[in-house]
């Protein structure tokens, strides 16, 4: 059936064989996605989703697209050689556990890391941090008494 513009709906026409089904990609490797040095992002197999990244400079990722919800996420999965082809099979595989159980990864990851800033944030003030950082600098001063001068300007500001 062709539409008013000219193309072929593709909705009700005939599939050829092989036509309509997603492409079954070779699984790699690990000496194989050693090899891989096109810039790009290279599928690896066993987990569908799960892609090797190669940038212009050659550093090499690790990437796991996925849908969530309506939304089509990519999420890291850490560097090439720090993590191995087994490692983000592992972590590919964990994150569409918890992706079919109802729960959203990167959502997870910003709650924790959120959290984790906000418990950093109540332990070490600002003043503490500098008076940490001063101490740690008294060697490079004349005299106590500059070091001394030299902080009360600072801390001129603070009441803790």
């Amino acid at each position: 059936m062709v539409t008013p513009w000219g193309r072929e709906n593709r909705k009700n026409r005939e599939l050829k064989p092989g036509e309509g089904m997603p492409k079954k990609v070779k699984n790699l490797t690990a000496i194989e996605v050693a090899r891989i040095n096109k810039p790009g992002r290279h599928a690896v197999g066993t987990v569908p989703g799960l892609q090797l990244v190669v940038k212009a400079s050659g550093a090499k990722s690790w990437m796991y697209r996925t849908k969530i919800g309506d939304l089509r996420r990519s999420i890291g999965l850490g560097g090439y050689p720090a993590t191995t082809l087994a490692k983000a099979h592992e972590k590919a595989r964990n994150i569409k556990s918890s992706i079919e159980s109802g729960l959203d990864p990167l959502e997870e990851k910003r709650k924790h890391r959120e959290a984790l800033i906000k418990d950093q944030m109540k332990r070490l003030t600002f003043a503490e941090a500098a008076r940490q950082c001063h101490a740690l600098h008294l060697i490079f001063y004349q005299s106590i008494a500059m070091f001394s001068f030299f902080l009360n300007g600072i801390y001129a500001g603070f009441n803790n």
